[in-house]
């Protein structure tokens, strides 16, 4: 671009880009919102710090997995190191960073990952449950397993357990809640705003839904089988390890054979 040209946004209010990126996100999704934040600041601004944008989109990355850190649209891939109290969260990629502070519920359970992974624990479900209440099945699962074994902050309490293992076998598909608009940041890539996503990437959110459901069916059957925050119900115990079972866990495959064989069940 010569001296003398002008990009037509530079002078743009930002009111106007904010309406622009309504109309990209419309027609083209979180796609076309990504390749608007790769364009120059003034757009990246937009998209990082519009709090509509923010609210809903879905994110996915393994904080385990990732360290080091990048610039741009790759950094949603970064990795992290352990680093002690709050600094690790200055480390994480503007987009989820904010999108947390508005309370988008996938950004929370991803930030109380990390906390988690960096040592604090407390902190972590604090915020997994106001994930959990927003609809994230693993922080329903995380939830569940903290009041089951009495993690941090939460005492142990087999009813609160029983409960959100049952909240997180019917809970909501990651995204699905609330007209959430996923994103697939393992890589850097968006997902578009219908939720609709490569066959790889939608092939893997599934595995990673149906595990989880078959996680907490399993400790549903094994607290109906021990009346842990319930009454014993072997019946039932059987209905949830099936559940379970069809859902490919292979414990609950062989506690089902252990009833069957020994004409519990």
């Amino acid at each position: 671009m010569a001296d003398d040209d002008v990009a037509p946004w530079s002078t743009m209010p930002t009111w106007a880009m904010h309406e622009v990126a309504k109309h990209v996100e419309k027609a083209c999704g979180a796609p076309g919102l990504l390749a608007m934040s790769c364009c120059c600041r003034n757009w990246r601004t937009v998209v990082v710090e519009d709090a509509r944008t923010l609210s809903h989109l879905q994110f996915r990355f393994d904080c385990q997995q990732h360290q080091g850190a990048q610039r741009g649209p790759q950094a949603m891939g970064r990795k992290y190191r352990r680093v002690p109290g709050f600094a690790h969260v200055q480390s994480l990629p503007l987009l989820l960073r904010n999108a947390w502070r508005a309370g988008n519920p996938s950004a929370t359970a991803h930030v109380a990952e990390v906390m988690e992974w960096n040592g604090d624990v407390v902190q972590a479900l604090r915020l997994h449950l106001e994930a959990a209440k927003g609809g994230q099945r693993r922080s329903m699962v995380r939830v569940a397993t903290a009041y089951y074994h009495g993690e941090g902050n939460m005492a142990w309490d087999a009813e609160e357990a029983l409960r959100w293992f049952k909240k997180a076998v019917g809970g909501y598909h990651q995204g699905k809640m609330n007209g959430t608009k996923q994103v697939e940041n393992e890589n850097g890539s968006f997902v578009d705003r219908h939720g609709a996503m490569d066959e790889k990437s939608h092939a893997q959110n599934e595995r990673q839904d149906v595990k989880l459901q078959a996680q907490a069916a399993l400790m549903l059957g094994f607290m109906h089988l021990d009346g842990e925050g319930t009454k014993t119900d072997v019946a039932e115990a059987v209905k949830w390890f099936k559940k379970a079972s069809s859902h490919g866990n292979g414990e609950a495959q062989k506690q089902l054979g252990v009833l069957f064989n020994t004409g519990q069940y």
